[in-house]
């Protein structure tokens, strides 16, 4: 197949050697546009999405894979997980902290703990926590979206394909284009599609400058 060719010389072009390209039956059970790596040291793999493959043409199935690329590049799976099992730790300690704290215990009018009291309450401060540090979150994620854009700019060098691409992915996911900047924010996980046009139309050009530059 010459899009899998592609994909793998793209692949091993930025130093990450892929074995196979697959191509998932999703559309059983979704309509989501989506690609991803996965396998460890020496088996790595890319797998589309059937409705990837359907939707896009093989430019802007490239520029995906080229995302995808920079996730991988960057750690960012790595440091997620490292983030999520710091997190879990932290939701375990405040288990046990809650559970040995006689003064929360009273500040939540129980005179003291069960396992149905410590369930509730652990409950509700997570909620409490995790909607306090939404905003950290959001933003790391908005900046590993970015990595991953210029990333994927710089290896497949393609503005058409990548601003074609942002058009389709928002249209087929009803993306919701108008949310206060607040709430984007508070809670979006990736920068908004006019943002990563405009950086996009930056990028292009600059490569262009310096490959033109004597």
């Amino acid at each position: 197949m010459a899009l899998s060719s592609q994909i793998q010389s793209l692949c091993q072009q930025s130093g990450v050697p892929i074995r196979e390209v697959y191509v998932m039956d999703a559309s059983r059970r979704s309509h989501y546009l989506n690609a991803y790596f996965t396998g460890l040291g020496l088996s790595k793999r890319v797998v589309l999405f059937d409705t990837l493959v359907k939707a896009c043409p093989p430019n802007e199935l490239l520029s995906v894979v080229a995302h995808e690329l920079g996730h991988w590049k960057g750690r960012h799976i790595v440091k997620m997980f490292l983030m999520s099992s710091i997190g879990i730790m932290a939701g375990l300690y405040c288990i046990f902290f809650i559970q040995n704290n006689t003064t929360l215990l009273r500040f939540f009018g129980v005179p003291f703990s069960t396992s149905l009291v410590l369930l509730v309450m652990t409950s509700f401060l997570a909620d409490l926590v995790s909607t306090m540090t939404a905003p950290m979150g959001a933003f790391i994620s908005r900046r590993f979206e970015r990595y991953a854009d210029a990333f994927a700019l710089s290896n497949v060098n393609d503005l058409s394909a990548f601003i074609s691409l942002e058009i389709r992915l928002n249209r087929e996911a009803k993306a919701d284009l108008l949310r206060h900047p607040f709430l984007h924010f508070w809670q979006a996980s990736h920068p908004r599609p006019e943002e990563r046009i405009a950086m996009a139309e930056k990028i292009i050009p600059n490569r262009r400058a310096e490959a033109e530059a004597p």
